[in-house]
């Protein structure tokens, strides 16, 4: 079939357009009638809008890092402590799901290093595991090397049609 084999030679190419073959699946899938498939292709152009629907490769971890300081010390870029917080607290920061359309992904997968905001409400919770009276003075989630790149490549795969 020609629309089977333009997704393949998309795909394969070193210049892939993943969008362009996602829209030639989308098409592909709607003749065939599969609609479970057709969701994922959905999902993946436009943006997961409930969480529950998202493939795990998209939900990531984050490691928190932070300033913190006592007055008289301040130590930068530090990993923070979240093993003392409750398991629900925990998981809010030190996981993100990736709900954004696949073409947002591919931009973030041009930076080398991606940084999610913790909001201040958080930072004394997560002070509260630190000696010396340290607080936390500012807190980031950042994804590992090529995680963004990781859940490309995944789509790339098209891992649904294995």
């Amino acid at each position: 079939m020609k629309l089977i084999d333009e997704i393949i030679d998309l795909l394969s190419s070193e210049e892939s357009n993943l969008a362009t073959a996602l829209l030639k699946t989308k098409i592909l899938l709607y003749k065939l009638g599969e609609n479970e498939l057709l969701d994922w292709v959905n999902g993946e152009l436009q943006g997961y809008s409930d969480i529950t629907d998202l493939p795990d490769y998209r939900i990531l971890p984050l490691t928190i890092r932070g300033n913190v300081s006592n007055g008289a010390y301040r130590y930068s870029n530090q990993s923070l402590p979240l093993l003392h917080l409750d398991e629900d607290v925990r998981v809010k920061l030190d996981t993100n799901y990736l709900t954004q359309s696949i073409a947002v992904i591919e931009g973030y997968a041009e930076n080398e290093s991606l940084k999610i905001q913790i909001l201040p409400e958080f930072y004394s919770y997560i002070s509260e595991a630190m000696g010396n009276d340290y607080q936390v003075e500012s807190a980031w989630g950042e994804f590992s090397v090529g995680a963004m790149t990781q859940v490309v490549t995944e789509v790339t795969g098209l891992p649904r049609f294995c």
